[in-house]
């Protein structure tokens, strides 16, 4: 079974020296920070209140309607920022909430009185995908970002370089690795003169519970049914089920190593695991359809016990080739 990331190097060869990336909230005199949290939905919200919990500050939320910016420096008081987040919970806009703070319809300019707080830090727990509203300007202003968000990393490759140019000011480690030290070992091994002649892993453990549960006889549609309704996957099961999650930290692996030489997202080979016609279904739709595609993986699964092997859903990464993702048979 493999897990993680298996990263294997070539023979160290001497490289200029590069900075270490710092650890963005390190960089902020974590006893004394206080953190914006863009993004402020089931993860945001855990975010904001783990924050406080720590005995940190949240002086900034946001979602896609507005920033929503506390008027003092202290930050919000642990009930307004209940208040705010029961409201987001129970379906409202931070648009559509009042309190006392300071709303703001452009990020930027959030950011430019957020940083008017003691020791700013933005966590991106959003889905957005342009860095340019708020997280280039943070960094214009020194504050460290840490980002859990993996579009803006992926999208255009001058918007991943513009982000990682002041790499004491950035953390994303959240992206990729499922909290395991896979960005940080990455550095050691770049900084240490290692180069990259290889990445395979299985970068879901979405995916990796389901097809373990395919293993154990399960039916895929039941898998499905069952590890959306534990939380496992997204809303929507098609955003895991599509591959695109794992050609995200894919590239964002392969830009670590590799630069520009990978292209865009475009460019990489996914595999889906469902067919293109039911991408345009509703979601009640595509989960009673599911059944339909329980033959073809058990009969995936018995050519890969056929063999010997087990069945993984991998991301591989190799210099001067396209990066593919999708299923793989790969040793017991």
């Amino acid at each position: 079974q493999q897990t993680g990331s298996d990263v294997i190097p070539r023979q160290r060869q001497q490289r200029n020296s590069r900075p270490v990336p710092g650890r963005a909230l390190a960089m902020a005199s974590v006893k004394s920070a206080t953190v914006g949290v863009f993004g402020f939905g089931n993860v945001g919200r855990t975010l904001a209140r783990q924050v406080m919990d720590v005995g940190l500050r949240v002086g900034l939320v946001a979602d896609s309607s507005a920033v929503l910016v506390s008027k003092g420096p202290k930050g919000f008081s642990r009930d307004a920022l209940k208040a705010i987040g029961d409201a987001k919970a129970a379906g409202q806009r931070l648009a559509d909430v009042s309190g006392d703070f300071v709303a703001h319809n452009s990020p930027s300019s959030a950011i430019e009185s957020f940083a008017s707080h003691e020791n700013p830090v933005v966590a991106d727990c959003s889905a957005f995908e342009s860095p340019e509203p708020y997280l280039l300007p943070a960094l214009d202003r020194g504050i460290p970002i840490a980002l859990a968000n993996k579009k803006p990393l992926t999208g255009s490759f001058n918007w991943y370089k513009a982000l990682v140019e002041r790499p004491e000011l950035i953390g994303y480690e959240a992206t990729c690795g499922a909290g395991l030290p896979v960005i940080c070992s990455a550095d050691r091994l770049l900084d240490s003169g290692d180069e990259m002649t290889r990445i395979e892993g299985q970068l879901s453990g979405t995916l990796g519970y389901i097809l373990s549960a395919l293993e154990g006889g399960g039916r895929f549609s039941d898998i499905v049914a069952e590890a959306k309704s534990l939380g496992f996957t997204e809303p929507d099961p098609r955003d895991d089920l599509s591959g695109t999650d794992v050609a995200r930290k894919a590239m964002i692996l392969a830009r670590k190593f590799g630069g520009d030489a990978y292209g865009e997202m475009a460019d990489i080979v996914v595999e889906s695991l469902y067919p293109e016609e039911f991408a345009s279904l509703s979601l009640d739709e595509f989960m009673n359809r599911l059944p339909e595609l329980d033959g073809y993986f058990a009969d995936k699964i018995s050519a890969a016990n056929a063999e010997g092997k087990k069945l993984r859903y991998a991301a591989v990464v190799e210099p001067n080739k396209t990066i593919q993702v999708g299923l793989q048979m790969v040793p017991s």
